[in-house]
């Protein structure tokens, strides 16, 4: 298999020995099927044939989160994507939106953060908790905290929502707005 890998080559048949042998992923297999996951993701099989790098990607991300390494983080993310048929995986989305929530990337955020909204339109607890996040890591991003913190409050008025919520709009310059809200 190494020869493969020093040679640069991987073919379908080459994936789908993986998939049949159940053979471990080595570290420089795996690095290449990022590096070239455009080209692999097009194999026919792809999907069925690539559970055996599942164990591999999920030590990729831990790893690559620990070292904070973006680069190859979104490779692995993209590469667990890839073998999802649901393109709207919440885990896919909300793994992308707090890593780069943690590295300080308020525009990455977004691209994940309003799918992950939209998804979860009706669940308060993850509005408040991504307005209060976003806030913390990202507090330019004033408009979309307003709206998942509004979201909150409209599904669940609660004293809590409702405090956080004033507090934002409070924040932002919105004390008229802040006021009219009870309690």
């Amino acid at each position: 298999q190494n020869t493969y890998i020093q040679k640069g080559l991987i073919t379908e048949v080459f994936l789908e020995n993986l998939a049949f042998t159940k053979a471990n992923i080595t570290e420089a297999e795996g690095q290449y099927l990022f590096n070239n996951i455009e080209h692999f993701s097009s194999f026919e099989y792809f999907p069925e044939h690539l559970e055996t790098i599942r164990a591999f990607t999920h030590r990729s991300l831990e790893a690559t989160k620990q070292k904070r390494d973006s680069v190859n983080y979104e490779k692995s993310i993209q590469l667990e994507y890839g073998l999802n048929f649901d393109k709207t995986d919440s885990t896919f989305l909300s793994r992308n939106a707090y890593f780069y929530m943690q590295n300080k990337k308020g525009k990455e955020v977004l691209k994940y953060i309003l799918p992950l909204s939209k998804k979860y339109i009706e669940n308060t607890e993850l509005q408040a908790r991504l307005s209060k996040d976003l806030h913390a890591n990202d507090p330019e991003h004033m408009n979309t905290i307003i709206l998942l913190a509004a979201r909150a409050v409209l599904k669940d008025p609660s004293p809590e929502n409702i405090q956080w919520y004033k507090y934002l709009l409070n924040h932002y310059g919105f004390k008229s707005e802040a006021e009219d809200l009870e309690p």
